[in-house]
């Protein structure tokens, strides 16, 4: 498969189920967390990776609202999030991507990244802004756990530090 084709198949995967994990929240455009959450429980490597850490899909999204709460906290803004319904995405129009998160999938195919899901996984935990750093040290694994582990049955990927 080509880099191109890879790519887009990962960015269209990731997509679907970000923009449902946004849809739960009543939210139209995903960011960074709603990214990782589609990592979580993708069939691609990274999800291997992410699962194999024990990393669960309630968990992460636990971790994420947490994260959320304590941040708001920080700046003395004390508020409930809002809570989750059903998946409405595939009902109802108007999603997008953040800007953030537009930028780590185009960071996961650019020079010698692959643009598959663990070449987003190594961009979003190299995210500028910290909060998936947060989020797996919520989830008691640190970034550099995730990026270097392969997933059962595989060959383990190069280092961050050979594909940034």
């Amino acid at each position: 498969m080509s880099k191109l084709t890879t790519t887009a198949a990962t960015a269209h995967t990731l997509s679907l189920t970000a923009m449902e994990e946004a849809s739960r929240l009543g939210q139209r455009t995903a960011d960074i967390d709603h990214l990782f959450l589609a990592l979580v429980v993708s069939e691609q490597r990274a999800g291997q990776v992410l699962r194999s850490l024990g990393i669960t899909l309630d968990s992460a999204r636990e971790a994420v609202v947490t994260q959320h709460a304590e941040q708001l906290a920080s700046l003395g803004i004390e508020t409930q999030a809002p809570a989750p319904g059903r998946i409405v995405f595939h009902e109802t129009g108007g999603y997008e991507w953040g800007d953030r998160a537009l930028g780590v999938i185009k960071r996961a195919g650019e020079g010698v990244r692959s643009g598959d899901a663990t070449a987003v996984l190594r961009a979003l935990v190299a995210e500028s802004s910290g909060l998936i750093e947060s989020v797996l040290t919520r989830l008691g694994i640190t970034s550099d756990a995730v990026v270097a582990r392969p997933s059962p049955g595989a060959t383990a990927s190069p280092s961050p530090s050979a594909t940034t």
